[in-house]
């Protein structure tokens, strides 16, 4: 079955299978499916993973660009072993299609200056400001009154003087390198904002700021972030992969949790803004993108407004979500109305998510649907067989809480339907045939460490040096 209709020749998205078990009828999006968000919610060992990883590769393999931001490596290393061991890297040409971008290794890293790129420093700015407010949610609630102006104006100062975020430290907390920075800064609104006012907070400035420099803190207090963010060049231009449909498997694994959210922030709010830049293109050449996103709370807006907006208007342009996680207790309660419009994928859940979703899948026949009679002939008017609406949503939420692992509920439109989804079977590649891959993908994304380390702290470099002509002065002494 084809959800919605299509031709043979069309694009196809497989979910999985339905009917009885010897059939294994295909149960697949059309066109208007696949350029739809997805929602996808189930407990862990159910089979989610999975799904993800077999939409991943049927859109690579039918040239559609899309992205997986995987914060546990598991999802993203299956990807790659099973493109491995079907020999999809025998051709050169792959590694132009598909990147592959590993934040978890401490050896090399991606060059990935969040301000180096082809946007206007204001937009910059309030890009940086958005990607704050979701790694830290408090900032939403007025957590930190200063930060946004603090940051607005420092992101612009950085732009202009061509430096990395890693430098906002620095310019915060250091008043000659501030000043030096300020004299190149051409917008007197900027300027204004630290020598009338940031300047002049005084014995209060630390007060004021503190909140600010805690949160900024992280970007030099994290090597990952240091060397990743403080080098000049930007490896991930997000315009280009969308516009070209190169595919790319980010994996944030292996990362503490501060780490993975500032980075998959970056990454979610890098293609949301490079979809709405796509506006100076006619609808028709907008190339069709997707972003898979697994514990996508942790990256996505914290706002039912927010979020409502990203998803209207990333259609618009080209740019399709899917949302996966496991519980709703993990989002907001705002948040839920969002993902209303979404093509919604649900595994086995709990009691409290069951009820929650059961309204959502729900099917009612409304010739069996048990009406109350109040009088005295209730009983004899009510056929037993009929149901209340009550009864319809709990066994519904009773069905939600008993499939099996590989078994979801799917929801497109006003339709439900009961699937298997497609066996993900475990990769037949060697450790050294994977690893070839992960090292050519270095080669050809990442930079050394120590040429990293240089970049964005020469000093520390000269540092060793200076402790072994210590030592060697002192063995000189002792001798």
């Amino acid at each position: 079955m084809l959800l919605p209709f299509l031709s043979s020749k069309s694009a196809r998205l497989t979910l999985g299978t339905y009917g009885p078990p010897l059939l294994n009828l295909p149960l697949a999006l059309g066109q208007d499916g696949i350029a739809t968000h997805k929602h996808v919610i189930g407990t862990t060992g159910q089979g989610k993973s999975k799904l993800l990883a077999s939409l991943f590769l049927q859109l690579l393999h039918q040239n559609i660009g899309c992205a997986l931001i995987d914060p546990h490596a598991d999802l993203a290393r299956d990807v790659l072993s099973s493109l491995v061991a079907t020999g999809y890297f025998d051709n050169e040409a792959a590694f132009e299609r598909l990147l592959f971008v590993d934040f978890s290794r401490q050896d090399r890293l991606l060059p990935f200056n969040v301000l180096a790129v082809p946007y206007e420093g204001h937009q910059v700015a309030n890009q940086i400001n958005e990607v704050c407010k979701r790694a830290w949610p408090a900032l939403s609630d007025g957590a930190a009154p200063q930060f946004e102006n603090i940051l607005l104006a420092s992101v612009l100062v950085l732009i202009e003087n061509s430096l990395p975020i890693t430098s906002m430290p620095k310019l915060l907390t250091v008043k000659s390198f501030r000043d030096g920075l300020l004299s190149r800064v051409s917008d007197p609104q900027v300027v204004s904002f630290f020598h009338d006012r940031f300047d002049r907070w005084g014995r209060e400035a630390p007060t004021m700021i503190e909140s600010t420099l805690r949160r900024v803190f992280l970007l030099t207090f994290s090597p990952t972030l240091r060397y990743t963010l403080g080098q000049k060049a930007n490896a991930l231009d997000f315009r280009k992969l969308m516009d070209q449909g190169i595919s790319v498997l980010f994996n944030l694994g292996g990362l503490d949790e501060d780490t993975q959210r500032f980075l998959g922030c970056l990454i979610t709010v890098g293609y949301e803004v490079a979809a709405l830049s796509r506006a100076d293109l006619p609808e028709d050449e907008r190339r069709q993108y997707h972003l898979i996103m697994d514990e996508f709370s942790m990256f996505s807006a914290q706002s039912e407004e927010s979020l409502s907006r990203v998803l209207s208007l990333a259609r618009k342009y080209g740019l399709y979500l899917t949302l996966a996680h496991q519980t709703w207790s993990q989002l907001s309660s705002h948040l839920k109305g969002a993902l209303q419009n979404a093509i919604e994928i649900c595994f086995k859940v709990g009691p409290d998510d069951a009820a929650w979703a059961a309204p959502r899948f729900a099917r009612y026949d409304p010739y069996l649907i048990k009406h109350n009679v109040v009088d005295p002939y209730q009983v004899e008017r009510t056929h037993p067989l009929y149901f209340t609406v009550q009864e319809i949503l709990h066994g519904w939420a009773q069905a939600l809480t008993d499939l099996k692992p590989r078994q979801a509920f799917v929801k497109v439109g006003q339709k439900t339907s009961r699937i298997r989804t497609r066996t993900f079977p475990t990769p037949r590649c060697t450790m050294t045939q994977l690893s070839a891959v992960k090292e050519q993908y270095a080669q050809l994304l990442l930079t050394p460490k120590k040429t990293a380390i240089a970049e964005v702290e020469p000093e520390a470099i000269q540092k060793p040096a200076s402790v072994r002509r210590t030592v060697s002065v002192h063995e000189e002494d002792a001798q």
